[in-house]
């Protein structure tokens, strides 16, 4: 039996059957087994993810009755046997019954005559399997093609028309590039490129930043250059924020919610390793992870504590040259890397977290000096964990006022349906902010939120 494909149900295993994150949850699994190269392990895991709807749509028309009853282990090695005849074309069918037929022998040896003949049935009759009709219902189309819950899709339509929500869908579903931050406190890119090439990494430059590189190859995340510090695993998207952010040196910023701190480096890389940055969070161990790279960085000016986002820390009031508050959020913007959050949320939670992040804006906001910046950024792509917590808050705080952020410096002269913050049909409401896409931009979905405290108090409610 190949080891790889027991592996993979483990792992799914766990993540099902604890919330665990995939990412987290492979690693930990890599780690353990010492496991020097684990790709198709990563395929095999985010391919059974990113499809389970469609998959378990295919393997109730084969299982006529008692699927749902079914163990975890047989359910699962099922998704991974239909997942493999179905996407993982290089891979014989008669190699993938064998191989899931050994697996089920791990577990239940009664089974494996079950396991056989379903996916041999597969094999016969995937031509004739169909999807449910777009014309009839659109959304149940979607949920099945894609593997969204429909009350997702039907978020998706409430702000999205519905061609760019299926590009949306569909891009979601891909798997992101890899891309790192260097650390410019110890390296430059071109030492880095070159470094990295001779270890047999390829690397690119990214689309927007100039600290970006776009890496492929193997040991990424674990060679010396790595652990000396030089780069840093992050998404464009968020070295976009921080650069918008505009981290100068001497200046003293706070981070609301820091952990696992990438966004925290980089503004202390950007500050030249001069000033202060209070990194905060409510997780411990999590800021431990932090101080620990920031020594690997060879940064000195972070200073974390624990300490809960939803207080205010009077001491702290108007000391900050700029705020950031990387809030709490739903994550739709991450499904690439996480793709278990589409099964694991639902949508009551998006209303749990819109009043978490209105009340963390309002208790970080008294922290900024007059002239000083409160940036807003989430990893979500929904209004009202965006554009209407914004709303909200300019509501109640009229000493802020958003600063237009542009993602090339030609959009500051386009009119406004032609700006980066207008794309796609969608329906924003707060011009001046940026909401990246996976589809348009190629990064993760993000949201940034820069607001400036001006000594113009237009008045406004208390939060």
């Amino acid at each position: 039996m190949n080891n790889d494909r027991w592996i993979a149900l483990e792992i799914l295993k766990e993540i099902e059957e604890k919330d665990a994150y995939s990412n987290i949850t492979i690693n930990k699994f890599i780690q353990h087994y010492k496991l020097e190269e684990a790709a198709f392990i990563r395929e095999l895991v985010y391919g059974v993810i990113e499809n389970k709807i469609y998959l378990d749509y295919i393997i109730q028309k084969l299982v006529k009755s008692g699927f749902n009853k079914l163990k975890i282990e047989i359910k699962l090695i099922l998704e991974l046997g239909i997942y493999q005849l179905a996407f993982l074309t290089k891979t014989p069918d008669y190699a993938v019954i064998d191989e899931s037929v050994k697996l089920v022998k791990k577990y239940s040896y009664r089974h494996a005559g079950f396991v056989n003949g379903v996916l041999r049935n597969y094999i016969r009759q995937r031509d004739t399997i169909k999807l449910p009709r777009k014309e009839e219902n659109l959304i149940e189309y979607l949920s099945v093609k894609y593997s969204y819950p429909k009350w997702i899709i039907e978020e998706f339509f409430n702000q999205y028309h519905v061609e760019f929500t299926e590009s949306l869908l569909r891009s979601l579903n891909t798997t992101p590039a890899l891309t790192v931050r260097i650390n410019t406190l110890k390296t430059d890119k071109n030492t880095l490129i070159k470094e990295l090439r001779a270890r047999n990494i390829e690397a690119h430059p990214c689309g927007y930043t100039e600290d970006g590189l776009v890496l492929k190859g193997s040991n990424i995340i674990g060679n010396d250059l790595f652990e000396k510090g030089y780069y840093q695993a992050q998404d464009e998207s968020s070295m976009i924020a921080i650069k918008a952010l505009n981290p100068k040196p001497g200046e003293t910023i706070i981070d609301v919610c820091a952990a696992p701190g990438g966004k925290t480096l980089y503004m202390a890389e950007l500050m030249r390793n001069k000033g202060l940055i209070l990194a905060r969070d409510i997780h411990e161990h999590k800021l431990k992870l932090l101080t620990d790279r920031a020594a690997i960085h060879g940064i000195g000016i972070v200073h974390a504590e624990v300490f809960d986002s939803l207080r205010t820390d009077v001491s702290m009031k108007e000391q900050a040259d700029k705020v950031l508050v990387d809030a709490p959020c739903s994550g739709f913007g991450v499904i690439r890397r996480k793709p278990e959050i589409k099964y694991n949320r639902d949508k009551k939670d998006i209303s749990h977290f819109a009043n978490m992040q209105y009340n963390i804006l309002c208790q970080a906001s008294p922290y900024v000096k007059e002239g000083g910046v409160l940036m807003y950024t989430t990893c979500t792509l929904l209004l009202e964990e965006n554009d209407d917590i914004i709303a909200k808050f300019l509501d109640t705080h009229g000493d802020f006022e958003i600063e237009p952020l542009y993602m090339h410096k030609e959009d500051k002269d386009l009119p406004d349906e032609k700006k980066i913050y207008n794309v796609s049909g969608q329906n924003r409401r707060m011009p001046g902010t940026v909401q990246l896409y996976p589809d348009i931009h190629h990064t993760d979905g993000f949201y940034i939120c820069k607001m400036r405290k001006t000594n113009n108090h237009k008045g406004g409610r208390l939060c």
